[in-house]
């Protein structure tokens, strides 16, 4: 396969939105592929992004795989892979902006189930050395929710899909002793569940998984065996999307 003008308005669309799920994905490929008459083989996609990653190489930029860890639901971001939180912001936030949302991603990391109240958050503004106000705090996570990279789900913050996807081997670089693999998937997990009895740690979604078809009774910590406590989220509806993001960068769906 060459690189061709479906490659390049398929990158331009990533250019525009950031981020999309696997469906909308699968969507923009075929009507890529198909405005300029090229064949896409559903089996083919993973080729036509390695071959646009291939062309971004000296731009340290490539579209990545990854899933949400609240949901379990897969997308494909477009990704700064140099591995340093400046370098990851600072295109759009200011040096005491980058400070402060240092201090987001550690409170995010070391806390026991990822999340953290977006009044603690707030609060890590008052101990700066060049001190936020509340108000400025709370613009901040703001911008980082509008950007995507973390969820405020009632009051509770947590790492976005994009953040996984961006930031996860950074974290696991930066924090050796805290970040650790899902049990099940073997994928970075930040958000997830402790098993009470060996402390591993699971992706709610892969619990849910695991143990949608079993009697809570039957359900045991796939590390020490132990029954497994927890309660299991509820796993989304498999999607079929109608439609793709338009191919130009808008927000309206793809011509037919």
């Amino acid at each position: 396969m060459l690189y061709s003008n479906a490659h390049r308005l398929f990158l331009q669309t990533f250019i525009s939105h950031h981020i999309l799920d696997e469906d909308k994905v699968a969507m923009l490929y075929v009507k890529v592929c198909e405005k300029y008459q090229v064949d896409a083989p559903s089996d083919q996609l993973t080729q036509f992004i390695h071959l646009i990653n291939k062309t971004m190489e000296s731009l340290f930029m490539e579209i990545r795989q990854g899933r949400a860890e609240d949901t379990g639901i897969a997308y494909y971001a477009l990704v700064n892979t140099l591995e340093d939180e400046n370098a990851k912001f600072a295109s759009n936030y200011t040096p005491q902006e980058i400070d402060y949302i240092k201090r987001v991603i550690n409170r995010l990391v070391t806390s026991e189930e990822g999340l953290v109240s977006s009044i603690d958050l707030l609060n890590e503004g008052h101990d700066m050395q060049k001190r936020l106000t509340t108000q400025a705090a709370q613009e901040i996570l703001f911008k980082l929710t509008d950007d995507g990279w973390v969820k405020d789900v009632k009051g509770d913050i947590s790492f976005s899909a994009r953040a996984i996807i961006e930031l996860g081997q950074y974290l696991k670089n930066r924090y050796t002793e805290q970040v650790v693999d899902c049990t099940l998937c073997k994928d970075l997990v930040i958000l997830g569940d402790l098993c009470e009895h060996c402390g591993k740690k699971i992706h709610r979604h892969c619990a849910a998984t695991a143990f949608q078809n079993l009697d809570a009774s039957k359900r045991k910590c796939p590390s020490c065996k132990e029954a497994w406590e927890n309660e299991l989220i509820k796993l989304p509806i498999k999607r079929r999307m109608s439609a793709a993001p338009a191919a130009d960068g808008r927000d309206s769906v793809a011509d037919e």
